[in-house]
């Protein structure tokens, strides 16, 4: 299960440290004072002053003021189990509380810097295709996420592209679409900046809705099939990719739709569907499902049969940081031994992301994709 900074930093500072005791407020007084005697408080009327004076207190959501207080060098009265410290703009009602019995380790600047290292180090596996296009060297600028040839722990064959061109050359530039594409629309425009591909192809639906697709008749039903294309958007657009396995007369009898809704980024689509004994052909729909005046960029579709369960290993491989010390930022470059029309698959090594800013409430039950386990 996932964790919040919020339930990283209890569950660690409480369970494992020792030094962070959590509570619910019982009343308040005014803004500069929060009661708790409820039965499971960990204030209690026989303590010594010196169990809690000088520690850290974290308020979390006072009502009509600051969502995430703290305040250091509190003064604890064990007779009223009360805490007195400078005042909280909006304190009110009965707000979660936390005591940090270690107030140099701040929760809204040491620990989320604490918890974002841990996570950097708790690292996962992820697998990401590239389309081999009779090349040996490739360009990893495409996965920003690569920063370092020993996070390529594996490149695997996974099967033959089942799409025609999909490297989107050759486009007469008297057609609407690349060969073996239909194009719908004012006219798709050619890029050609997407690295280890020649082409591009951008859709603009601002007057008339623009779509890219290619039709695949399959002679062997019953299997899964699993296509994979870049996409990166303009502000606002929505790259959107269709796949469907489809009877006579384009009867859709399974259909995945993925969208990509990040505004101004890039990543990888994926769709799989199932065929059976009535399929006829799959039909592979790019198209920008913002329906505004922003691109939708799409290049390298991948199509593959998933039910064959083919993961051959490519060895040797080697990757290297090339560039560095030029002009331009240093990029990953693959280096794969076969020249072979082909789709792969890269076992990446990487860390969890960091959870981001903690000035709110809502960022500190922000969760991570780290287990629960491995936290």
């Amino acid at each position: 299960m996932p964790l919040s900074r919020r339930e990283i930093r209890q569950r660690v500072g409480q369970r494992e440290l020792g030094i962070i005791y959590v509570g619910a407020t019982t009343t308040t007084g005014a803004t500069t004072q929060i009661i708790d005697t409820s039965d499971n408080s960990p204030l209690d009327p026989g303590d010594n002053a010196v169990r809690y004076n000088g520690a850290g207190l974290l308020v979390r959501a006072p009502a009509g003021g600051t969502a995430l207080a703290y305040r250091q060098n509190v003064t604890y009265v064990p007779a009223t189990q009360e805490f007195t410290f400078a005042a909280i703009s909006g304190l009110t009602g009965t707000p979660e509380y936390e005591i940090h019995l270690e107030p140099l380790l701040h929760p809204l600047l040491i620990w989320p810097g604490l918890i974002d290292d841990a996570l950097a180090l708790i690292r996962r596996i992820s697998f990401q295709h590239i389309l081999f296009t009779n090349r040996n060297y490739y360009d990893l600028t495409d996965w920003a996420e690569i920063v370092g040839p020993e996070q390529l722990r594996r490149l695997y064959q996974v099967g033959t592209n089942l799409l025609q061109n999909p490297i989107f050359d050759p486009w007469d530039a008297a057609n609407l679409a690349p060969d073996n594409w239909t194009g719908t629309g004012a006219g798709i425009v050619r890029g050609n900046v997407e690295e280890n591909v020649p082409h591009s192809a951008s859709l603009d639906p601002a007057a008339t809705a623009e779509t890219l697709e290619q039709i695949i008749t399959l002679s062997v039903a019953n299997r899964r099939v699993k296509c994979v294309v870049w996409a990166r958007n303009d502000t606002n657009s929505q790259a959107q990719l269709t796949l469907q396995a489809r009877r006579t007369g384009a009867v859709v009898e399974d259909s995945q739709v993925v969208t990509f809704a990040t505004a101004s980024g890039q990543q990888q689509l994926e769709a799989e569907v199932e065929t059976t004994s009535d399929t006829v052909d799959v039909r592979v729909l790019l198209d920008n499902a913002g329906n505004d005046a922003s691109r939708a960029t799409f290049w390298a579709p991948m199509l593959y049969d998933l039910a064959m369960g083919r993961r051959s290993r490519i060895k040797p491989i080697t990757t290297m940081l090339a560039g560095e010390g030029d002009a331009g930022a240093a990029t990953m470059k693959l280096y794969v031994p076969f020249r072979s029309e082909q789709i792969g698959q890269m076992a990446l090594l990487l860390p969890y992301p960091a959870l981001g800013d903690t000035a709110t409430t809502t960022a500190d039950d922000v969760t991570t994709s780290a287990p629960d386990e491995l936290v």
